[in-house]
């Protein structure tokens, strides 16, 4: 009788050694796929570059080739920047435009795009129907801010990605268009993009970095409101990993929600 409950008891110890030990095991497992995610999210960029050099070669508008290309995350925006003339608005080709590229210590680039059917307010978002900039309204809506962040600029030979660091309405006569002449300039305009962004990006952005300006026309607040709406960036910084910033609203995107 002794021997038996001896037995039943080492029997319990030994479930009790076998239960810990499986424990132990899920635990470590669990640390170290955290760890493998971790690394793999650290190593895979959020966004990566296409190579747009051939499409920049190969296609022709009118009778003039283009001399870059955008894309825009999150949306079927993909097409050929150029400068803008009549031969190429009567090509019928969908493209997007720019009046000028700075040189030297300029900066801001301002691309332009026509919206002819999403300028409501209640824009849709991410439509495969919409062309040009008709999906650059899609940056209205929280959700797709949050998960769409980077533009890829080609242009003078080179594919390059931009980071958002502001999105907003603006009047033609707030924004001219122009670019900035010097570091004071441009980071004057960037105190003023972030102050009137319906977002707060956490992204880093000063008077040294080369910035673009994404601008389509809208109606959102009728014929007597902002009727440009801008997406603001910054080219992204040697070594800069290609992650998701953390976005958060401002008292801006209260006004239109």
């Amino acid at each position: 009788m002794k021997k038996k409950r001896e037995k039943k008891n080492n029997n319990k110890v030994n479930i009790i050694v076998m239960a810990v030990f499986l424990i132990a095991v899920v635990i470590l497992l669990a640390v170290e796929g955290t760890k493998l995610y971790q690394e793999y999210s650290n190593t895979t960029p959020y966004y990566e570059v296409e190579d747009r050099l051939t499409q920049v070669d190969e296609t022709t508008l009118g009778t003039q080739y283009p001399i870059g290309w955008i894309r825009v995350q999150g949306t079927d925006i993909d097409y050929p920047l150029v400068y803008e003339s009549i031969s190429i608005y009567e090509s019928g080709t969908d493209y997007i435009w720019t009046t000028y590229v700075p040189e030297g210590e300029e900066n801001r680039m301002v691309v332009y795009g026509h919206n002819l059917r999403n300028v409501s307010s209640n824009p849709l978002i991410a439509d495969p129907e919409h062309t040009r900039f008709e999906q650059l309204m899609s940056f209205t809506d929280y959700d797709f801010a949050k998960e769409n962040q980077y533009v890829q600029l080609t242009l003078n030979g080179e594919n390059v990605l931009y980071k958002i660091y502001a999105v907003g309405f603006v009047t033609e006569e707030g924004d001219t268009g122009y670019y900035t002449e010097n570091k004071e300039e441009t980071e004057t305009y960037i105190k003023q993009a972030k102050e009137n962004s319906l977002y707060d990006y956490d992204v880093d952005v000063n008077g040294d970095d080369k910035i673009i300006s994404l601008v389509t026309c809208t109606r959102y607040f009728g014929i007597d409101g902002p009727t440009q709406f801008r997406v603001d960036l910054r080219k992204v910084r040697d070594d800069e990993k290609i992650t998701k910033s953390k976005v958060t609203t401002t008292d801006n995107y209260d006004i239109i929600k």
